[in-house]
C-alpha cells in the first residue's frame, strides 16, 4: 500500500507540476548551444587578441621608422638652413647689387648692395613683382642686354642670369 500511495502521488505530483523531462532536455539543448557560443566568442577573442598584439607591433615598428626619417628630414632640413645663410652671407658681402627675380616675375632676393644701389629694402620689394618698382629702360641705360628677355621668358621653364655689358 505504501509503494501505491507513494506512485499515486508521485503521478499526482507530476501531474501538478506537468512533465519535467521536456524541461530538461530543452535546458540542456540551450545550455549546449550557451557553450557553443562562449567558446566561439572565446575564440574571437584570441584571434582579436592576437591581431591586436600584431598591430601594436606594427605601430611600434611604424614609431621607429618615423623617428629615424624625422632626424634624416631634420638633418636634411640643418644642412640646407646652412647652405641658405652661407649663400644669404656671400650675396649680402659683394659690392655689386644682385636682384634675383622668379619666373612669374616676383623678386626673390635683393642683396645689401642693391638696396643702396636703388635705394629700396629689401623687405619692401621681395615678393612683389619687379615691374612694380623698376622700368627695364632703366637698365638698358646700365649697359644690359634685355632684348632677348621676352623671348626667353617665355620659352623656359628655368632661370636667367643676365650680365651688364663690359666697357
Amino acid at each position: 500500500l505504501y509503494t501505491q500511495l507513494l506512485t499515486v502521488n508521485k503521478n499526482q505530483k507530476r501531474k501538478r507540476m506537468g512533465d519535467l523531462t521536456p524541461l530538461r532536455a530543452n535546458n540542456e539543448e540551450k545550455l549546449g548551444l550557451l557553450n557553443e557560443a562562449i567558446q566561439s566568442f572565446n575564440g574571437a577573442a584570441l584571434k582579436f587578441g592576437k591581431y591586436y598584439q600584431e598591430l601594436e607591433q606594427r605601430v611600434r615598428e611604424l614609431d621607429i621608422e618615423l623617428k629615424y626619417k624625422n632626424q634624416a628630414l631634420e638633418k636634411n632640413l640643418k644642412e640646407k638652413e646652412e647652405a641658405r645663410d652661407y649663400l644669404h652671407s656671400i650675396l649680402e658681402s659683394l659690392s655689386t647689387g644682385v636682384i634675383d627675380v622668379d619666373l612669374e616675375g616676383r623678386i626673390t632676393s635683393f642683396n645689401h648692395a642693391a638696396e643702396e644701389i636703388t635705394g629700396f629694402t629689401s623687405e619692401r620689394v621681395i615678393g612683389k613683382k619687379f615691374s612694380r618698382f623698376f622700368d627695364l629702360e632703366c637698365f638698358l641705360n646700365m649697359g644690359l642686354d634685355l632684348k632677348h628677355m621676352d623671348r626667353i621668358k617665355s620659352t623656359t621653364q628655368f632661370e636667367t642670369e643676365i650680365y651688364g655689358k663690359e666697357k
